[in-house]
């Protein structure tokens, strides 16, 4: 729809309702109490103030005044102009320049307040729409509070802004949130409205305002074309399959298509025939010699609009196991009950032999022995130390067998949990009514949950067998890095492709600037082949924290080896100076010596 025909349909709804309006609305803006402590940046289009919600005044929020809430006045018409339909252009509003809505610590959001003057006829609402343009461009506010007295909406699908639209006006003292997608032009009093009462919160408001607005192809698209032969058309496409789509152009088909799919509003320059290209590109973003191509293109004129962007899916990690075959403490408890009881008896023993024997075998066993197999169990052991005792083959009975049980629950053990958790049992098919009612199958039922079940992704687990590794340690690990990298290395190339996206000029006329800005927004999602789904089971902390008491177990073993490992090295150097004490006390050559020597430093 064409600016003329939109001056003839509102002409003579604004003509009759200036008669009435002659005034600026006196009434006060209500809030909901959640907008107390919220930072406002009021527009208004006239010059003698009279308003009740002034930069001076504390605006009603809530049923109580609140006195948490902070102006910011903008009066965008300069002092000596005149209040005039004929000459009010948006060059006049000086206030935009510079309109900044920015959050504090003392803030909890921050809204735009637009005040209109119904008297001016058409130009309000040019004045509006441009208006908000601008404040696009200047600040993106989390809240737009339009003045509006007409029973018409606003055509807020040409604004490219992601901020929730709120009416209010003289006749109403609640505020009123549109839909923004629903077709234009049409009435308010016709559309799903919601009002906005008192004790709705800022969060409530937003998931309102997207449940209204979230699905585009259940809401008309107002898009204006052409046909073939060159003629002006009024489409309203609700989907990519419509009818009413072989008549416009491909390209248009395609901003539609995106539009539609993707969820994003179309934006329509007047009187100019603008050509449309979308280049999408499957599965990954396109790469920077495209780029460079499209740039080079946009440089000779070929096109003038390039609808270019990408979609980053968020990921959480999981654990997927089959309840029916495993428990899920099987993958986090290291060692069974058996296991445990092995160790606890060995240690025992071994706690025991070295309590009963005397001081002399027992320094013996520690040194020679329990230290040797503690350091090459750790992988710690020095090439001398281990030279000095690998010929002492007599060993005591109980540390081969630690040995033993370490390299079989090490490797035997593990990989024998994850074939077992990996394993797929076949399938026992009762043939007989007996058996049928043996199996104690269990009665599915369902019920309505308000929370969405989260799906994942089953990806493989791979374990490493490594004998003289911490437990588990590469396995964990596997588990939560399963199929990171893969998507790390396709969204690689993003940082390239957004600084060349930000590099990339507009060309022509009917292009209005921040327009790559705009587009770098829009959202590709990848298509994704047959993915295996299926339902995330939750992970205890008692069960995560297993794997790390083990570690730390293990981690006590070095510390109490260092101090025999610095033992053996500080013993042989005290007793060859206890030697040369002891040589130098019995030879009076060497003492009288020492005796004249000292006496030199006297």
């Amino acid at each position: 729809m064409n600016t003329h025909r939109i001056i003839i349909y509102f002409l003579i709804n604004f003509t009759i309702a200036g008669i009435c309006h002659s005034q600026p609305n006196k009434n006060t803006v209500h809030l909901p109490q959640s907008f107390d402590r919220c930072t406002f940046a009021i527009l208004n289009d006239f010059y003698n103030d009279d308003r009740p919600f002034q930069s001076s005044i504390v605006p009603k929020v809530g049923l109580n005044p609140m006195s948490q809430a902070v102006l910011i006045d903008h009066v965008f018409r300069e002092k000596n102009s005149t209040l005039n339909k004929d000459n009010l252009t948006i060059s006049e509003f000086p206030a935009l320049v510079g309109l900044r809505i920015a959050m504090s610590k003392y803030t909890t959001c921050h809204a735009l307040v637009l005040y209109t003057f119904p008297n001016l006829g058409i130009k309000s609402l040019e004045m509006s729409l441009e208006l908000l343009v601008k404040v696009q461009i200047t600040s993106n506010p989390q809240f737009v509070i339009i003045q509006h007295e007409y029973d018409i909406s606003l055509p807020l699908q040409w604004i490219r802004m992601s901020s929730v639209y709120l009416f209010f006006s003289s006749i109403s003292t609640s505020l009123i949130l549109p839909c923004a997608a629903c077709p234009w032009p049409a009435r308010l009093s016709s559309q799903l409205l919601i009002k906005v009462i008192d004790n709705m919160s800022i969060p409530d408001i937003k998931r309102a305002w997207f449940l209204t607005n979230k699905n585009l192809k259940k809401n008309l698209i107002h898009s204006p074309s052409k046909n073939s032969n060159g003629e002006n058309l009024e489409i309203d496409c609700s989907s990519t399959n419509n009818p009413k789509m072989s008549i416009t152009y491909e390209d248009d088909c395609a901003k539609i298509q995106l539009s539609v799919t993707h969820n994003y509003t179309l934006s329509h320059n007047y009187n100019v025939n603008i050509e449309v290209y979308g280049h999408v590109t499957s599965g990954i973003p396109s790469t920077s010699r495209v780029n460079e191509k499209i740039t080079t293109n946009l440089a000779k004129g070929t096109f003038q609009t390039v609808i270019h962007g990408y979609k980053v899916e968020p990921f959480h990690f999981a654990v997927i196991t089959d309840p029916r075959g495993v428990n899920l403490s099987t993958i986090f408890m290291p060692f069974d009950g058996i296991t445990w009881s092995i160790l606890v008896t060995i240690l025992t023993l071994l706690l025991m032999l070295l309590s009963a024997g005397q001081r002399h075998t027992k320094e013996k066993i520690v040194s020679h022995h329990l230290l040797w197999a503690s350091t090459v169990f750790l992988e710690q052991s020095d090439p001398i130390s281990f030279k000095k005792t690998a010929y002492q083959n007599k060993m005591p009975l109980l540390i081969p067998l630690w040995l033993i049980l370490s390299f079989f629950c090490g490797v035997f053990y593990k990989g024998a949990v994850y074939s077992f958790v990996t394993a797929k049992e076949p399938l026992a098919v009762p043939h007989t009514l007996g058996e049928v009612v043996r199996q104690h199958l269990p009665i599915v039922t369902s019920t309505l949950s308000k929370d969405e079940t989260p799906f994942v992704f089953r990806v493989p687990w791979l374990v490493t067998r490594n004998f003289f590794y911490d437990l588990f340690s590469r396995g964990v690990g596997a588990l939560v890095e399963s199929g990171v990298y893969q998507r790390w290395m396709r969204l690689s190339d993003i940082g390239v492709q957004l600084r060349a996206l930000s590099g990339t000029e507009d060309h022509g006329e009917a292009i209005k600037p921040n327009m790559v800005n705009h587009y770098a927004r829009l959202m590709f999602s990848a298509k994704q082949h047959n993915p295996n789904l299926s339902e995330a089971q939750q992970v205890t902390f008692d069960l995560m924290k297993m794997p790390f008491a083990v570690c730390a177990i293990f981690c006590i073993l070095p510390i109490l080896t260092f101090p025999f490992e610095t033992m053996e090295i500080w013993k042989p150097e005290k007793i060859q100076n206890f030697k040369v004490c002891n040589w130098r006390k019995a030879n009076p050559i060497a003492r009288s010596a020492f005796s004249r020597t000292m006496s030199l430093y006297r």
